[in-house]
């Protein structure tokens, strides 16, 4: 994005959009499909870990709004310029990545918190 051209933002800014609505209906096949595989696991849903991965859920549905709704909005607005809102999105994307890779190591390692 940093070397294209400002006129062509637009399409760029639409398959944003589309990747970060795949990106959130993602959790209408994951969410659902965790929860049976936690039913038939023997986990207990008491289990720290699985506590943990709650509270992250609903950090993560607020990050998710937070972040990259007001990049889209700067992206249509008047003052729009490339350098600001190509950082607002690298920034965004990182900690989403972070994010992402947290809960990762949550299904994975399991910890025990207490």
């Amino acid at each position: 994005m940093e070397k294209a051209q400002t006129q062509d933002f637009p399409t760029y800014i639409t398959a944003l959009q589309g990747l970060l609505r795949a990106v959130a209906n993602g959790g209408h096949f994951i969410v659902p499909t965790g929860i049976i595989l936690i039913y038939f696991s023997g986990w207990s849903w008491t289990s720290p870990w699985l506590i943990v991965t709650y509270i992250v859920m609903g950090f993560s549905l607020y990050f998710m709004a937070l972040a990259f709704k007001p990049a889209l909005n700067f992206a249509k607005s008047a003052q729009f310029e490339k350098e600001q809102f190509i950082h607002m999105m690298k920034s965004a994307t990182w900690k989403y990545i972070f994010l992402m890779g947290f809960f990762l190591w949550l299904m994975v390692a399991k910890p025990d918190f207490w």
